[in-house]
């Protein structure tokens, strides 16, 4: 007998030694892993506590969006309608009652109706003045994103469709363009400074195909990318942008 010590039987049974085997990753101590930088525990986690909207909720929700949209366009149409004829009623009372009428014929105070007319004139003229340009500058320029080439306007069909609350004419929403010379990229790459993602790209809308500038967001009123979009307002007509401040 020499020194050597015999092999022991391993655990199944057989004769043969015990040979290393490699250390397989998914069974491998918690120390030993490579921690995964990327958690999906948030992802499950938000799985599981998101609500799960049927078909016909899901038609109501769009089709109340839809309703809420409509009537913001109605109202837009005819609030600066209602605003003209308002004030145009109180310049004739102002003017043609109390100025003409009360101040220069029953009481003869000529210097006090004329005061008073000319000083609401310069008055009301500064307010008309104002609104007119913030309300043409809305129609005529209203700060859009120009969409990307990939982009589909909705047709009157869809839109029909869309409004009764029809799943299938609801946009398809993809990803980022993956095209290193995407149309739009090179404009942001040449500036010192932009707003980006994670992957050092600029923010990407899904409904406008497109890259969106900096402080421009979507708004769900116009379905359309907006530069600096403040807020819809139907006081003036539309949408409170770049092109009206």
């Amino acid at each position: 007998m020499h020194g050597t010590a015999a092999s022991q039987p391993n655990s199944s049974g057989d004769d043969k030694p015990d040979c290393p085997r490699k250390l397989d990753a998914a069974a491998s101590p918690p120390s030993m892993r490579r921690p995964n930088p990327h958690s999906y525990t948030l992802l499950v986690t938000n799985l599981e506590t998101e609500p799960q909207w049927s078909g016909n909720e899901c038609a109501s929700a769009m089709s109340a969006a839809t309703s809420t949209k409509c009537a913001s366009r109605w109202v837009t149409r005819i609030i600066p309608v209602i605003i003209t004829s308002t004030s145009g009623y109180a310049t004739y009372v102002i003017i043609a009652y109390l100025g003409v009428d009360y101040l220069y014929r029953t009481r003869h105070e000529h210097g006090t109706a004329i005061a008073t007319i000319t000083i609401y004139l310069f008055f009301y003229l500064l307010t008309i003045a104002t609104y007119l340009r913030t309300f043409l500058k809305i129609k005529e320029d209203p700060g859009l994103v120009p969409l990307g080439p990939q982009a589909q306007l909705p047709d009157s069909n869809s839109k029909r469709r869309r409004k009764d609350g029809d799943l299938e004419s609801q946009p398809y929403f993809t990803g980022p363009d993956q095209n290193p010379d995407s149309p739009g990229l090179e404009d942001f790459y040449s500036r010192d400074v932009f707003v980006c993602e994670n992957d050092g790209r600029p923010k990407w809308c899904s409904e406008c195909r497109t890259w969106k500038p900096d402080r421009a967001h979507h708004s769900s009123e116009i379905e359309r990318c907006v530069r600096k979009m403040d807020h819809y307002c139907p006081w003036v007509g539309g949408m409170v942008s770049e092109t009206c401040q």
